[in-house]
């Protein structure tokens, strides 16, 4: 992996971003796997700790998933992900940025659905698309520190998945 596919420089950055958003990296094999598999092909450090972060499913849904195998999760209204990917809110036209004055309403909308995970037995956690993970992360970690962000790739087949609540756009 170092230094045939990828600088020692690039695989702490990915090592770094894991850790940042709580993803434990005592799995380095399949870490350095992910890394090896995509780093010839993948140059950009937030593409590959994505790539990783799917290959780690198994230890991620292990850490939110109830004795049972449930993930009770909250999940994006529909207009919530068309405003993360840069479209309006209802209209299907696309722009390249996430229009600022929607950004209250999503963090707004967002504190509303972690007020009833009261009686969620895990900790909370949101499941997003796999394209707009990293920008609702991003997000969440300036408005409601800790809470985990994950993508419907990064849960394990096995896991049952049970919506706890949908984070909508406030009025």
């Amino acid at each position: 992996l170092i230094p045939t596919i990828m600088p020692l420089g690039e695989v702490i950055k990915v090592l770094k971003s894991l850790l940042e958003e709580g993803v434990s990296i005592r799995d380095l094999r399949t870490i350095f796997e992910a890394l090896a598999d995509h780093g010839a092909t993948v140059k950009d450090p937030e593409q590959l700790t994505e790539l990783v972060r799917q290959r780690l499913s198994r230890a991620l849904t292990a850490r939110f998933a109830d004795p049972g195998g449930n993930m009770h999760a909250l999940v994006l209204d529909p207009q919530v992900e068309r405003v993360l990917r840069g479209q309006g809110p209802d209209d299907g036209q696309g722009s390249a940025f996430v229009d600022p004055t929607m950004i209250p309403r999503i963090v707004t909308g967002l504190e509303r659905a972690l007020g009833s995970l009261a009686n969620v037995p895990n900790e909370p956690l949101v499941l997003t698309s796999p394209d707009i993970r990293r920008t609702f992360a991003a997000l969440a970690s300036r408005h409601a520190p800790g809470l985990a962000v994950l993508s419907f790739r990064e849960v394990d087949s096995r896991a049952t998945v049970k919506t706890a609540g949908v984070v909508k756009l406030a009025a």
